[in-house]
């Protein structure tokens, strides 16, 4: 016991002890260190915990870091976050994942199921759609809007067909020119 305001200084290699050592264990107290802190085994924190600097979880590719309940990454901050490796796969998993303001992805983003898109959409560069012959594509442009397709852009091998239906009319504001192949 070193007595109410003292401090205890333990020199460097210095507390050999078998079993469990309470330090500063009064309510509003604190356990505070001018040095490193290494802990060999596993640690818990009941409560909450703050670090400041940078942190480094893991040593090695193969340890696993489990973080449960909400994660907020970076929410009140205006540097960049970065999430994953150099190789490797990322996955986030969950019913719905969000991402407000602009979104950049550097590479090939597959996409399993219905996809919606709100809104304007460019998509620039070569663009499939469909991957079988069985494929239907529908371009609904709703309540007469127009649909624009630029000269020379659309080329179709077998069968086209532009607004089928009892009443619907097809009309251009140029030349419309279709051409049976012999």
């Amino acid at each position: 016991n070193t007595g109410a305001g003292a401090d205890l200084t333990l020199a460097e290699g210095g507390l050999p002890r078998v079993g469990n050592i309470a330090i500063n264990t009064g309510s509003g107290n604190t356990l505070s260190t001018d040095g490193g802190l290494s802990v060999a085994k596993s640690a818990t924190v009941s409560e909450n915990l703050t670090v400041n600097g940078n942190t480094t979880l893991g040593d090695a590719d193969g340890d696993a870091i489990t973080v449960r309940g909400a994660t907020n990454i970076n929410v009140t901050g205006s540097a960049s976050t970065t999430i994953g490796n150099t190789s490797g796969t990322l996955a986030l998993t969950g019913q719905t994942i969000t991402a407000s303001g602009n979104t950049t992805l550097n590479n090939d983003l597959t996409v399993t199921g219905t996809t919606t898109l709100n809104g304007a959409s460019v998509l620039n560069g070569n663009t499939t759609l469909g991957n079988a012959d069985g494929d239907v594509i529908t371009v609904n442009t709703g309540g007469g809007a127009n649909l624009t397709i630029a000269e020379d852009a659309l080329t179709r091998a077998g069968n086209l067909a532009i607004n089928p239906g009892s009443g619907n009319t097809l009309s251009t504001d140029g030349s419309l020119t279709v051409a049976k192949s012999a």
